[in-house]
């Protein structure tokens, strides 16, 4: 489909990180790829015009601007009337992504957030965590959110503290929250290939196939996992309840909720529910609405959501 330029219309798209290209006017060239944002920052299928039109899909599609036309590679949703840019964006919202009546919970707003990641990286333990909140303290810091980063866990798709680096994980988490803290947890939808997680659980249909109908082994930045099939409700519930678990033992108040990037899914996986790759990411955010405290580093699809993001959504 192609749309012509109106006489000084300007046209904004939703990718954070090409914020300073925008607006688009009639004179310059542009392409924007949906389906191939490169980017760990924000990101919506969403192209906005001063002149009150929008365009839009569900799924990926790519936007040529040149010589004053928009230029798409197929039929999209296509809206105008709406006077202006806020116009525009408020009709797109309320068909597609309206807002809740709830927002995220209060302590995202009225606490700072804190991620052990930054100071320890892998070297997660209970020692230097607990230092590191005194020291949140000692220099006149709120307190706040503390996200325990990756490293807390035995292994991917483990949901144990590592025993020589927390050795009384519960007395942590209860000493932290007397301190005044907010305690999450770093989580992903992976699992190891070598660990009892995956021998438990793939012989059950939980975790994706690849096109050949084997359990797909994938590379991420840690290595290479398994995924959960989150399509497969059964896969849901136990997920599920192994965070419930964590926060039922160790008094933990919620999830960040990391990985769940585009690259980790394939259009052409055998899963439990046929859908795209972009389809499966909604699946891992859908699986944080259970939890008031979530943050999720990549998602697709749940804009207007109670969730939390912190990079691509």
């Amino acid at each position: 489909m192609k749309i012509e330029f109106e006489k000084n219309e300007f046209w904004w798209g939703g990718i954070v990180h090409r914020g300073v290209e925008m607006p688009i006017n009639a004179n310059q060239h542009a392409v924007i790829d949906f389906g191939d944002i490169n980017t760990p920052n924000q990101s919506t299928n969403l192209l906005l015009s001063s002149k009150g039109r929008y365009l839009y899909s569900q799924e990926p599609y790519t936007a040529t601007f040149n010589n004053g036309t928009v230029e798409i590679d197929r039929e999209i949703t296509y809206r105008d009337g709406y006077a202006n840019l806020r116009g525009a964006y408020l009709a797109a919202m309320r068909a597609y992504f309206p807002f809740e009546n709830c927002l995220p919970d209060q302590h995202f707003f009225t606490m700072p957030q804190y991620n052990t990641w930054i100071e320890l990286m892998y070297e997660q333990n209970q020692a230097d965590i607990i230092k590191y909140a005194e020291q949140i303290i000692e220099n006149d810091f709120p307190t706040g959110i503390l996200m325990i980063d990756e490293g807390w866990a035995e292994d991917y798709g483990s949901y144990e503290f590592r025993k020589g680096a927390f050795p009384d994980a519960k007395g942590m988490v209860e000493e932290l929250k007397q301190m005044g803290f907010r305690v999450m947890l770093w989580m992903t939808p992976y699992i190891s290939p070598d660990s009892a997680a995956f021998r438990e659980i793939e012989p059950l249909g939980y975790l994706i196939k690849d096109h050949t109908g084997e359990t797909a082994i994938r590379r991420w930045w840690n290595g290479y996992s398994a995924v959960l099939d989150l399509t497969n409700q059964n896969t849901c519930n136990w997920f599920y309840h192994k965070l419930k678990g964590i926060m039922s033992t160790y008094g933990i108040d919620g999830f960040k909720f990391d990985g769940g990037d585009p690259n980790m899914y394939r259009d052409t996986d055998r899963i439990a529910v046929p859908m795209s790759s972009w389809e499966q990411m909604k699946k891992y955010g859908e699986v944080g609405l259970r939890f008031s405290f979530n943050e999720f580093r990549a998602g697709w699809g749940l804009g207007g959501k109670t969730l939390s993001y912190a990079a691509v959504g």
